[in-house]
């Protein structure tokens, strides 16, 4: 029985070995899984759309080449802006953590003819990542865009004296990213300013919804500012940032400590055609550091 048993299987396995493949070939490899999709980076696309409608309104081009700028949180990011003729200064820096970001706002205003005011302050404030987010995703978008002006555009300039800028501060050996833009309206520099500007403002409709709290008196050297300041170094020694460094300078009063003191030096030794004003400023803080980098917020006069 067993015999007959054996034969029979024997048999049947020649049979079959006789149908499709041999059997002594290959097997078939087994199905490759079909690769999951990338979840679609929605944010992204959102401010990329906004960015290239904001872009539009001014009749510009824009064109996104090339990846965008990661900023998964923590990540650290500076939102700075003024008016030239205005005599206003602002610093803000956000500090963007897995479910919370803490917000940090100084202000300078030059020009106050009342003497009861004061020039300085600093606040701050906290705000869910979440809304954030649409912010941290129109700098990425804008990390990514070319702007041009088509050639059919029609020159223009204004006297609107203005400064934005944005800065993905580095970690480690990775350096700061800054996109950021001094002068005058006008077709002249409007491709370089044109997205920091719109991305500058949206981050100034979120801030101006917060509650702020107000920086105490004796806190005010503790502020981002002076890492601020030194990181600005290379832009406030350029043309038509005169009056940002200026402002600068005289924040260095309120805001500063002695971390500056190599910056102010860099600045009177290279930067683009110091007026005297200017240059008593940056004497006075170099001179009695105890007195403008040190204590209660002092003022620095001409």
């Amino acid at each position: 029985m067993a015999l007959r048993t054996f034969v029979f299987a024997t048999t049947l396995a020649v049979i079959l070995a006789g149908c499709g493949t041999p059997s002594t070939g290959p097997a078939d490899p087994a199905p490759t899984p079909a690769p999951t999709p990338r979840p679609e980076d929605t944010g992204l696309e959102a401010a990329r759309s906004w960015l290239a409608g904001k872009i539009g309104e001014q009749k510009l081009d824009i064109a996104f080449d090339g990846p965008s700028l990661g900023l998964a949180p923590p990540c650290v990011l500076d939102i700075e802006y003024g008016s030239g003729h205005g005599g206003s200064l602002a610093f803000v820096r956000l500090e963007v953590g897995a479910t919370t970001t803490k917000c940090e706002r100084v202000s300078w205003q030059a020009y106050l003819k009342d003497p009861a005011k004061i020039p300085g302050g600093a606040s701050r404030a906290e705000v869910p990542t979440t809304t954030a987010a649409p912010l941290l995703d129109a700098v990425r978008a804008m990390s990514a865009a070319r702007v041009t002006i088509p050639e059919s555009k029609q020159a223009w300039s204004s006297s609107g004296d203005f400064f934005v800028l944005v800065r993905v501060i580095g970690s480690g050996a990775t350096p700061d990213k800054t996109w950021e833009f001094a002068g005058y309206s006008g077709s002249r520099g409007q491709s370089v300013y044109a997205a920091p500007q719109v991305v500058v403002a949206r981050a100034r409709e979120m801030l101006d919804s917060l509650v702020w709290t107000p920086v105490p008196t004796d806190d005010l050297r503790k502020t981002h500012f002076p890492d601020a300041f030194t990181r600005d170094r290379e832009i406030l020694g350029t043309e038509f940032h005169w009056w940002v460094m200026e402002r600068s300078i005289e924040a260095l009063g309120w805001f500063g400590d002695r971390s500056a003191i190599p910056t102010i030096t860099w600045i009177r030794d290279h930067a683009h055609k110091l007026i005297q004003r200017q240059e008593v400023k940056i004497r006075h803080i170099l001179e009695e550091p105890g007195v403008f980098l040190e204590g209660p917020p002092r003022e620095v006069a001409e």
